[in-house]
């Protein structure tokens, strides 16, 4: 064999090789283009809202209790549950009625 022929190989060797390594980039560098898809290499974004989720409803139990708290009512009914109370309400409708 001769030193062409050795050196002819030692070049092909190494431009097979440069060449996979570039390939290789290439798909990493796509892999990394869009993180957030549906592909199997991506970030599964579906269970990190869920265990997100889970998380919080555990913090939320902690403070409140297994059940949220109830709303707080309304602000006009707890003005008609005063007046009833207090007898205003047929004052005030008496009073209505008796204009007219």
């Amino acid at each position: 064999m001769t030193l062409a022929a050795i050196w002819a190989c030692f070049v092909g060797v190494h431009r097979a090789a440069i060449a996979l390594a570039y390939y290789g980039l290439d798909r990493v560098t796509f892999e990394l283009e869009n993180p957030l898809g549906w592909d199997d290499n991506d970030i599964d974004l579906t269970a990190i809202m869920h265990a997100l989720a889970d998380e919080t409803m555990k913090m939320h139990e902690s403070v409140f209790g297994p059940d949220p708290p109830p709303p707080p009512p309304p602000a006009l009914s707890l003005l008609v549950a005063n007046l009833e109370k207090s007898g205003m309400r047929k004052a005030i409708a008496q009073k209505k009625a008796a204009r007219a």
